[in-house]
C-alpha cells in the first residue's frame, strides 16, 4: 500500500504536465525503481506532447486572412447599429420630458397670472399670436421687462424676471418673452405711423 501512493503521486505529476517530457535519465531511473511503468511513461508523454501541441496551435479565425462578412454577419451589424440608435433616442426623449416636467413644475409654482384679469396681452410665439389676460399693473411690469411669459405644455405663464433666469439655466432654449428682447426693428413700413398712446393690444 505504501508503494502505490508514490506511484501514484509521480503518475499524477508527470499526467499534470509538471515535470514537461520527462528526461531519458529520469524515466529510466522511475521504471527501474519500479515506482511508474512503461505505460504510464507513454500516457504521461503523450498527455505532455498533446498539452504543447495545443499551446501551439493557432484558432482558426486567426489563421490567414480574415473571412469576408456574410449576410447573418451584416444583417446583425445592422440591427445592432438600429438599436443603439434607438436606445439613443428614447434616452435623449426620456431626458428631455424629465426636463420638460421640471420646467413646468418651476412655472407652475412662480405662476404669476391672475382669474380676474381683464387686459389682454398679445404675443408672439413662432408664427403664432398667442394671448394672456393681466391686470393693467402686470401690463406695465410687462412693458418694464419685469415680467416675462412663457409657454409650457400648452399653458400660458406670467412669471417674474428671476424665474425667468431659472428656466433659461435650465434649458436655454425654452420659450420666453420679455418685452426688452423683442425686435422693433421690423417696423419700416409703419415708421411714419407712430402708435398712439392710448392703443391696447
Amino acid at each position: 500500500m505504501a508503494d502505490a501512493r508514490p506511484e501514484n503521486t509521480v503518475a499524477r505529476r508527470i499526467q499534470a504536465g509538471k515535470q514537461g517530457t520527462m528526461s531519458d535519465s529520469l524515466r529510466d531511473q522511475l521504471l527501474k525503481a519500479g515506482l511508474v511503468s512503461e505505460e504510464q511513461v507513454r500516457k504521461a508523454q503523450s498527455s505532455a506532447a498533446r498539452k504543447a501541441k495545443a499551446k501551439r496551435r493557432v484558432p482558426k479565425a486567426k489563421r490567414g486572412k480574415p473571412k469576408a462578412p456574410t449576410a447573418a454577419d451584416r444583417a446583425r451589424a445592422e440591427k445592432t447599429a438600429r438599436d443603439r440608435q434607438l436606445n439613443a433616442e428614447r434616452e435623449a426623449s426620456r431626458a428631455r420630458n424629465a426636463l420638460n416636467a421640471q420646467l413646468a413644475q418651476i412655472a407652475e409654482g412662480a405662476r404669476l397670472n391672475d382669474a380676474k384679469a381683464d387686459i389682454v396681452h398679445n404675443f408672439v410665439k413662432g408664427t403664432k399670436v398667442k394671448r394672456v389676460h393681466v391686470t393693467p399693473d402686470q401690463r406695465d411690469q410687462l412693458a418694464a421687462s419685469k415680467l416675462g411669459i412663457t409657454v409650457i405644455h400648452n399653458r400660458v405663464h406670467l412669471i417674474d424676471a428671476a424665474t425667468v433666469e431659472k428656466l433659461r439655466k435650465l434649458d436655454k432654449d425654452v420659450y420666453v418673452w420679455i418685452a426688452s428682447e423683442q425686435d422693433t426693428d421690423d417696423d419700416g413700413d409703419y415708421a411714419d405711423h407712430p402708435i398712439p398712446d392710448d392703443l391696447t393690444w
